[in-house]
């Protein structure tokens, strides 16, 4: 889980340096290579945290040119660390959101030019995730082809696959009923 602190009042000089810090400290994670999806986008929520306790403590506090130039570098070695991609961090996952009633997709919540990390991948990171965009990651790993599928071949596709979570897993949510839309599958393309 990523810690992130909603922050109601201006942070504190300390507050923004221990945001730079954690940032800091993640992109040495991320420098060493590719981990895992979980420990990546939870090192780059430090990212997200930075940028809200930043815009915050600006708004009334100029960024010093040193608190300015430490994040710069730790970008510079982020952005050095990474491959750009068309795919979010946070749309890896099968995008079959509704347990009764219409299948949901939700894509693109993150603007990638505002929360341009979250469109970076490391070079050791399962190439699916460099290779697609959220699109056609939903297509060729999981059968669900928003943009060409209808609502009832979407619903049809999102049932089987989760009758097949629940056949590899041997388990069932107690929310969830077999053919019922709802759960999370790993990113493999379909064969």
């Amino acid at each position: 889980m990523v810690n992130m602190t909603l922050y109601l009042d201006v942070p504190t000089r300390e507050e923004l340096l221990k945001a730079i810090e954690g940032w800091e400290e993640s992109v040495r994670w991320i420098a060493h290579g590719w981990d895992c999806e979980d420990e990546y986008r939870n090192d780059l929520g430090y990212r997200e945290t930075l940028a809200r306790v930043a815009d915050c403590y600006t708004s009334l506090t100029p960024l010093s040119k040193t608190l300015r130039r430490r994040i710069e570098r730790a970008d510079d070695r982020f952005r050095k660390a990474t491959v750009a991609s068309r795919l979010c961090v946070w749309d890896t996952a099968a995008k079959i959101g509704a347990r009764i009633g219409p299948v949901t997709f939700a894509c693109d919540k993150y603007d990638p030019e505002c929360y341009w990390y979250y469109y970076r991948w490391p070079p050791g990171a399962p190439d699916v995730y460099r290779k697609y965009d959220v699109y056609e990651l939903q297509k060729n790993c999981y059968g669900l082809d928003f943009k060409h599928a209808t609502e009832q071949e979407l619903k049809r596709v999102a049932r089987e696959l989760v009758d097949e979570i629940h056949t590899v897993t041997g388990c069932r949510s107690q929310e969830s009923q077999p053919g019922e839309a709802g759960g999370t599958v790993s990113a493999e393309p379909k064969k």
